[in-house]
This record gives C-alpha cells, structure tokens and sequence, in this order.
C-alpha cells in the first residue's frame, strides 16, 4: 500500500524511486505489487531504476534491523 501515494502523489511529492521500492519489498508476498513495481519500472530511466534498487536495500536493511531489535526485547 505505500508505494500508492508515491506514485500518484497523494499525500506526498510524487516519487517513483520511492513507489518502486516500497512495490520492490511488497512484491515478496504479493504478485500485484510485482506488477506494479514492473508497469512503474516501464516509465523510469535506468538511473532512476538503479536508485530504487538502492532505496529498496536501505528500506530492507531498516526493516531487518527494527525486527532484530524488537526481537532482543
């Protein structure tokens, strides 16, 4: 659901970089956001597909360490 607002700009500025990584991680456990990450992907230069792979690493290595340290409490 997070990517909706960056690709649409609602709520926030528009930021496909953005949009294609929260898709990027939902794509794991849900095929339409495959399929929206892929159909965004369509639109984007090359650079910007490199930066939200990037973002997408950032965003997993967050989540991954929220999760570690909520699991040491």
């Amino acid at each position: 659901m997070l990517g909706f607002p960056y690709a649409i700009g609602i709520g926030v500025a528009k930021d496909y970089v953005e949009a294609y990584a929260w898709w990027n991680l939902a794509s794991a456990t849900d095929k339409d956001a495959g399929k929206r990450r892929d159909d965004l992907e369509n639109e984007m230069s090359p650079q910007q597909v490199a930066d939200a792979q990037k973002r997408t690493r950032e965003l997993r290595g967050m989540i991954e360490a929220k999760a570690k340290a909520k699991a040491g409490k």
